[in-house]
């Protein structure tokens, strides 16, 4: 009888994790990835290798610095969930603080009552589904207007717009008169939210709510990291954290301009 050939190595989860990411060609295909990896191997080992991957992103490696901004994003768009509450309690009890970094408890923004005005979209008022059907395919007169639409499932399907550009987008993640539930549809839009400006601008708007913007801050480049650290209308944890970070970056001078070139950061 031939003996049972020797067991596969197993791959270190901060390994499969970037591997496995960046091999994915659709940034949407790379979060259902996370949520499957998380069924398969649970909420420990989801944060060990999480917090291997802030370690390994700290250092420039392109590929970590790659699958980082899905992670962020995943745990963002998941911020109500109670794998949160796990993730949190893992890093304290084993003092990950990369991982804590992603998840840090920090205070919510006031969410007054007040809301944006509907658009003057014609003479006569427009039903919330004539507004969503509108975004489809909208002109660029109808884009000024949609732009300002407090609807979020307006937002949404404005954000799948071909005709929408970079800067509309920046609009929206930089408008201080919008609800924090308005801004999920942007972090959780596959399109728009792998581009660093995007990120950048919901990490330095005080209107987002901090369990999405936290997450942000971790993907951010060098010089965005010193902005929000310095900019006082700024979250104080997140301001925090992107001291934290730019403490462990290594100096310029270590790290290969290509790190940053990814073609997800562009």
């Amino acid at each position: 009888m031939s003996e049972a050939p020797p067991p596969r190595p197993s791959v270190p989860p901060v390994a499969e994790l970037a591997l496995k990411l960046t091999a994915l060609p659709e940034f949407g295909f790379r979060l259902g990835w996370l949520g499957d990896f998380t069924t398969r191997l649970g909420s420990e080992r989801l944060a060990e290798a999480l917090d291997e991957l802030c370690t390994e992103a700290l250092t420039g490696a392109p590929k970590a610095r790659e699958a980082i901004v899905a992670a962020a994003v995943f745990l963002a768009t998941r911020h109500n969930s109670p794998l949160l509450d796990e993730l949190r309690e893992l890093a304290r009890t084993h003092a990950w603080l990369g991982l804590d970094r992603l998840v840090r408890v920090g205070p919510e923004v006031d969410d007054p009552e007040l809301e944006l005005p509907i658009p003057r979209y014609a003479e006569r008022d427009l039903s919330l589904g004539e507004r969503r059907s509108m975004a489809r395919r909208p002109t660029r007169l109808q884009i000024e207007k949609l732009l300002l639409d407090p609807d979020t499932l307006v937002l949404e399907q404005l954000l799948r717009c071909p005709g929408l550009t970079e800067v509309d987008v920046l609009s929206i993640a930089t408008n201080r008169s919008r609800r924090g539930g308005a801004f999920e549809p942007l972090v959780a839009s596959a399109r728009w939210i792998v581009r660093p400006r995007v990120r950048h601008s919901i990490v330095q708007n005080p209107r987002v709510p901090h369990a999405l913007a936290l997450p942000l801050v971790s993907t951010l480049l060098r010089e965005d990291l010193l902005v929000v650290e310095r900019t006082t209308t700024v979250n104080p944890v997140l301001r925090l954290v992107a001291t934290e970070l730019l403490e462990r970056l290594p100096p310029l001078g270590d790290i290969s301009n290509a790190n940053e070139d990814s073609p997800l950061h562009h």
